[in-house]
């Protein structure tokens, strides 16, 4: 049932503001892998709460920000805290997506982690992305990395018998 075929990371640069003040460099990485198999809210129900666990090192208290439920080729998404909520207002969904953010431990700068499944019409997979976005620094770096590797595994884990 799961396949995954890509664990690049395509790292890109912006700037956060931070308090105002001055900018900090950021960074974003993205992972994309692949599910075979088209049932988007079953890979959500086993992947999402991977992520949330994975959120939960980002800092005290990771936040999770609203879910966001609709189609790959449809820009009208519904977006909601509670997420049956939202599916109770899709009609077989093929995208969803939720990010969690906090502020490190370690300092002010934001990161954040989403998850996105989306099913495109054509194709029997679902892709799946983890993108992470933090300051541009080697603790970021090591946190998608960890991130890719537990969904990764997880991924595989849904593939055994």
């Amino acid at each position: 049932m799961v396949i995954y075929v890509d664990r690049g990371t395509a790292p890109a640069t912006m700037l956060l503001r931070e308090g105002g003040d001055h900018a900090v460099a950021s960074t974003t990485h993205l992972a994309e892998l692949e599910i075979e198999g088209t049932d988007v809210v079953a890979a959500w129900n086993a992947l999402e709460p991977v992520v949330a666990q994975c959120a939960e090192i980002l800092g005290t208290p990771a936040t999770r920000r609203d879910y966001y439920v609709g189609h790959s080729d449809d820009p009208d998404t519904v977006a909601g805290a509670d997420l049956r909520d939202c599916l109770d207002r899709v009609e077989n969904p093929t995208l969803i997506s939720v990010a969690y953010g906090a502020r490190s431990d370690s300092g002010a700068d934001p990161q954040s982690i989403e998850l996105r499944i989306m099913r495109y019409r054509r194709f029997t997979e679902l892709n799946v992305e983890i993108r992470v976005t933090g300051p541009m620094d080697v603790q970021t770096l090591g946190f998608f990395e960890r991130t890719k590797s537990t969904v990764a595994r997880a991924i595989d884990r849904m593939n055994e018998p």
